[in-house]
């Protein structure tokens, strides 16, 4: 796990990326640190909204991380990053509708906007 999602090239470009779309600034040392910047973006929120969404970040990291490998593993695939971004960002777009009844969940200069 430790490798898989802290230390893995593909995934430390990753989580680069989406540092750049959401502003999180992930530096995951080990799984643990995964886990305490999910826990620590809703005290950064500036509202109950924004709270719920960003929560979504981490979990949708790694779930696009899961994906991914699952994809190499069992299916051949060849990893391409612009397609763990359009993973991801769907992932929070539709999370954002489901678990915060947002309207539209997207990113802009490290800045997750919400309407709803």
């Amino acid at each position: 796990m430790h490798h898989l999602f802290c230390m893995c090239p593909v995934v430390t470009e990753f989580w680069g990326a989406v540092d750049t779309q959401t502003g999180l600034q992930p530096n995951f040392a080990s799984i643990d640190d995964v886990w305490a910047a999910g826990k620590a973006t809703k005290r950064t929120a500036t509202n109950s909204l924004e709270a719920t969404i960003s929560q979504a970040i981490i979990p949708a990291g790694a779930w696009t991380i899961w994906n991914t490998q699952n994809e190499v593993i069992f299916r051949g695939a060849h990893i391409y990053q612009e397609n763990m971004q359009d993973m991801f960002q769907g992932c929070m777009k539709d999370w954002g509708v489901l678990l915060a009844k947002a309207e539209a969940v997207s990113f802009r200069d490290g800045v997750i906007r919400i309407t709803g």
